[in-house]
Parts: C-alpha cells; sequence; structure tokens
C-alpha cells in the first residue's frame, strides 16, 4: 500500500470516528438537556405545591436573585426567599403546559405565565396592569440547579398604585377575589 493511499484511508476513518464521536455527544447533550427541562417542569410544580423537597433540587451553593430580594447564595438564602414570598401569597400556580422553554448550554430559560391568590384572597394577576408573565434563567450543574433567576414584577396584585399609575397606559379596574372555579389559565389568557 502507497503512503498516500494509506494517508487517505486513515484521514476517512478519522473522519468516521469524529463523526461517531460526535453524534454520541450530541446524544449525550440531547439526553442531559431533556432531563434539565423535566427538572424545570419539575421545579415549577414543587414550587405550586410550597414543597421543601425543591431545596433537594439545587446544589449547596445555589444562586438566587429575584427583584426587591436581591442576590442570595446557598439552600439556607434559597429557603429564607421561599419563606418570605409565601408571607404573602395564598396560593401559587404556574401554566406548566404553556411554558416556553429554551436551551443553551448549562442554561434554561423559562417564560411562561403564573397566577394565584394573595393572603388575604385578592386574585393575581388583575389581567390589566399585572399579567402573571415572568421569565426564570437556570443554570445546572449536571442535573442540579447551581442558579436561579427569576424577572417577575414582585407586585403581583397591582397594589403599588403611585408606580402603576406612573407607568401604566390605561384605565385600571380592581378585580375582585378570585373565584374558585376560575383557572390560572383562564386569568392569564393571551388577549
Amino acid at each position: 500500500m502507497t503512503e498516500v493511499r494509506r494517508f487517505i484511508l486513515l484521514f476517512l476513518d478519522s473522519k468516521t470516528t469524529h463523526r461517531k464521536v460526535q453524534r454520541l455527544t450530541t446524544t449525550v447533550s440531547e439526553d442531559l438537556a431533556a432531563q434539565r427541562v423535566e427538572i424545570v417542569r419539575k421545579y415549577f410544580r414543587m414550587v405550586d405545591a410550597g414543597d421543601p423537597g425543591l431545596l433537594d433540587l439545587d446544589t449547596d451553593d445555589v444562586e438566587i436573585f429575584f427583584p426587591k430580594f436581591g442576590h442570595g447564595r446557598g439552600r439556607e438564602d434559597m429557603s429564607e426567599f421561599a419563606r418570605r414570598l409565601w408571607i404573602g401569597l395564598g396560593s401559587i400556580e404556574h401554566d406548566i403546559e404553556g411554558l416556553d422553554i429554551m436551551v443553551s448550554g448549562d442554561r434554561v430559560a423559562v417564560e411562561g405565565r403564573e397566577c394565584g391568590t394573595l393572603a388575604d384572597g385578592t386574585a393575581w394577576p388583575d389581567g390589566q396592569v399585572s399579567t402573571g408573565r415572568f421569565c426564570n434563567v437556570f443554570a445546572f450543574r449536571g442535573t442540579l440547579i447551581s442558579s436561579v433567576h427569576i424577572y417577575a414584577d414582585p407586585d403581583i396584585a397591582s397594589a403599588h398604585a403611585e408606580k402603576v399609575r406612573q407607568l401604566h397606559r390605561g384605565v385600571v379596574k380592581r378585580r375582585p377575589s378570585a373565584s374558585p372555579t376560575e383557572t390560572c389559565k383562564a386569568r392569564t389568557a393571551r388577549p
């Protein structure tokens, strides 16, 4: 076999091996991405249930960001955030089936809608100023959440009247307490 022919055969064999490795890497990446998407869905189900097991989805040094809470690090800060959030909430429900989930490397970005009631029974969102929209950006280490940045208006019931008057472009009517039969989906339906 000539040297040129041997080189060509080795080159072609290395290309085939590279494609096999590339396919294997893609499959592993797709499997990990699918696992992470399912973990994110589980995260929202656990938040809705007020399940303290939620912390088991996180790394020990998990980072949290939420407007008005600021940044925190570690499971203790994550737990403190949840405790403070639930002080004013009666219920929370995420439209899990309607989540728009995007995966890029170790990050999972989620846009969605949420609704619920305040501790006093006031339904949110009001459907006028507050629409229940949110965006969470998760970072992962393996299959554990290492960071979650939550971008949502903490004034979920549009109670910050001064800021609503300053920024809102329409007439605001107060919404009555939630009907037990009214679903989150109905309150956050897209116009």
